[in-house]
């Protein structure tokens, strides 16, 4: 009976991240019907690797149901203690990382998914009945027995969840990736004079990031920043621009105003670079003047542009800017005047400069 209710657990997991993982491959999400499964579906969290995270729930609750099915018709005590194992350490690999996922949901991306915390929900019920069954091995019955319990279980399970599945597909919407800005709004809000950019290049490509200081998905991003810049730094202009969130990272805004600060001594992509690597440590403290050693800062220089407020000018600059552009989450990247929105990955980002690449002739450009 207790591997039974495994095998049914497994087979309704499995139906919940098929049609996570269908949906997202074929460029929706799933909607929550007033949940927040947009903004964590679309968040950079959404993916592992470079392979949707529910292509790995996927494998997971098909593995268990495997499993499962495995002990119920096996006759050798090893391979059905072996199977045993399996679900009991898949469940609780499975249980870790769903914990982890419902973490940043809770305080990274600040958003509710339920099927996802269906998924953690019916992961956790695996776990419990995997240690339970470590402990009292289930009675053994013959396969044709087994067989037609495990044939009436998946048959049951199925049939339970087609109307949720069809229901999540149905209200299913599509994922809209660029978005053209108008070229007004591109022309007086995306680049300013004083904006901070690197690159040398010789085509009219600007490749803008809006991002916040404190936020986790911006510091992974950096990473893709910089193979994008080796690969496209002769051709491209990276710009930064900040957008803290004050209302999700109580101290970016602060952080974004000493980086402009150490801009005026030469130091703003030391002081991007520092606040990113130094990330964990500073989410739940202000900036003090006491790291300016790190960065190699003029501790009255900085304390004196901070008190000034020309930095605290332009980083409200880049806010409103920001809200001009729609742009409201971090990070978001505008490729030429087009919005990506939702995850980016380096393939994605590579394969917008390439096409905006081939559909520009290459110009002279004055470097400032």
């Amino acid at each position: 009976m207790r591997r039974r209710l495994l095998l049914v657990l497994g087979l309704a997991g499995l139906s919940d991240a098929a049609l996570l993982w269908m949906l997202r491959s074929s460029g929706g999400i799933v909607n929550c019907l007033g949940g927040g499964c947009e903004s964590v579906q679309s968040s950079v969290y959404s993916e592992l690797w470079g392979f949707p995270v529910a292509m790995y729930g996927t494998l997971l609750y098909l593995a268990v149901v495997t499993l499962a099915v495995i002990q119920g018709i096996t006759i050798r005590p090893g391979i059905f203690q072996l199977a045993q194992r399996g679900i009991l350490g898949i469940s609780i690999i499975g249980t870790a990382f769903s914990a982890y996922l419902t973490w940043i949901e809770a305080f990274v991306v600040h958003a509710w998914c339920i099927w996802c915390l269906l998924s953690f929900v019916l992961i956790v019920l695996i776990l419990c009945l995997a240690i339970r069954e470590a402990f009292l091995p289930s009675p053994r019955y013959g396969r044709s027995v087994a067989l037609r319990g495990d044939a009436t279980a998946i048959g049951l399970t199925l049939v339970a969840a087609l109307p949720l599945t069809l229901l999540g597909s149905r209200s299913a919407k599509p994922i809209q990736n660029i978005h053209t800005l108008p070229p007004e709004l591109v022309q007086k809000h995306l680049v300013r004079p004083e904006s901070h950019w690197v690159g040398k290049p010789s085509l009219r490509i600007d490749v803008v990031e809006f991002a916040d200081l404190q936020c986790p998905g911006c510091k992974e991003a950096q990473d893709m920043v910089r193979i994008i810049l080796a690969q496209y730094g002769s051709r491209i202009r990276l710009v930064f621009r900040n957008l803290p969130l004050p209302s999700v990272h109580p101290h970016a805004k602060e952080e974004a105003e000493t980086a402009e600060c150490a801009s005026e001594q030469g130091k703003f992509w030391t002081a991007i670079d520092w606040f990113f690597t130094k990330q964990q440590e500073l989410i739940h403290r202000p900036f003090s003047l006491n790291y300016v050693g790190d960065m190699a800062l003029d501790r009255e220089k900085l304390s004196a542009c901070l008190a000034s407020g020309r930095a605290s000018e332009r980083v409200r600059r880049d806010m409103a800017d920001a809200v001009a552009l729609g742009i409201s989450g971090t990070p978001t990247f505008v490729v030429s005047g087009k919005r990506l929105d939702g995850p980016v990955s380096y393939g994605r980002l590579a394969e917008m400069i390439d096409r905006e690449i081939s559909s520009n002739e290459p110009i002279e450009r004055v470097i400032r």
